[in-house]
């Protein structure tokens, strides 16, 4: 059996990509070609791209590929989704839907390869996480999820063949998510699991932000089917009523936590 794994410079960080069976390079190709798409068509650091000359009033909507106002329709959504948590106007001016086109990339990423005719793929966008299929004689996928500032060390184990997990944290990065105009604190790291990993993207964002608030958003998710795990900034790791991994139960303390 073709197994294939691949990683790709795009987008500041490192997509991972692990294929299996036939169409194991086709995939590789097609979904190499559509991430390097994706970042000169959406990024915002870009200058020449479509979404940054909209942004700055050089470029109306309807002469931007589809692509534009697919994102910024998906990031207003998250936006009334969350009570305003997931802000893509954030940063002032025009929205910047930055925060769930990750997810929204590696989504059509899975798709492509499935084209392909792969029977597995498993694709990691610097830490969020979309799989189908199976590694491998019907094995299922298995996810670790890193506990925050603890290197190596796991906080729970998620298996399944299609899987959707994002994290949003502040241990390798900073509080680099603002609310308010002040950076978010209250919370070390959110994992949420979705039908999808665009909205798995913008809704750990959004209960990042909200930090120490968290949890009535989570709770409210959950009942929509967007389970989570949320580490509170004093370790206290607080798994929603529908997790499906390890730490599905009451409240628990990381360990090296304070």
């Amino acid at each position: 059996m073709t197994r294939l794994v691949h990683t790709e410079e795009v987008w500041d960080t490192v997509v991972s990509l692990h294929l299996v069976g036939p169409g194991a390079e086709d995939a590789r190709d097609a979904i190499v070609a559509w991430v390097h798409e994706v970042d000169a068509t959406l990024s915002t650091f870009r200058p020449e791209s479509p979404l940054a000359r909209w942004r700055r009033g050089e470029l109306e909507l309807d002469a931007c590929p589809p692509a534009v106002r697919e994102v910024l329709d998906l990031a207003e959504a998250a936006r009334r989704r969350t009570g305003g948590a997931f802000d893509p106007g954030w940063a002032g001016g025009r929205p910047d839907p930055t925060g769930l086109v990750k997810g929204w990339a590696a989504d059509e990423a899975v798709a492509r390869a499935l084209a392909c005719g792969v029977e597995g793929v498993q694709v990691n966008a610097g830490g969020d996480v979309r799989t189908a299929g199976s590694p491998g004689e019907g094995r299922p996928w298995r996810l670790g999820i890193e506990a925050p500032g603890l290197p190596g060390q796991l906080l729970d184990v998620v298996a399944g063949a299609e899987l959707c997990l994002a994290t949003s944290g502040i241990d390798r990065r900073g509080a680099h998510v603002y609310r308010h105009g002040r950076p978010a604190r209250g919370a070390l790291s959110v994992t949420v699991a979705a039908p999808d990993l665009a909205r798995a993207d913008a809704y750990s964002t959004a209960a990042l932000a909200l930090g120490a608030d968290a949890p009535a958003l989570l709770d409210d998710l959950d009942a929509d089917g967007f389970p989570s795990l949320l580490v509170r900034a004093d370790g206290e790791i607080v798994a929603s009523a529908g997790w499906p991994g390890l730490h599905h139960g009451p409240a628990s303390r990381m360990v090296g936590a304070p």
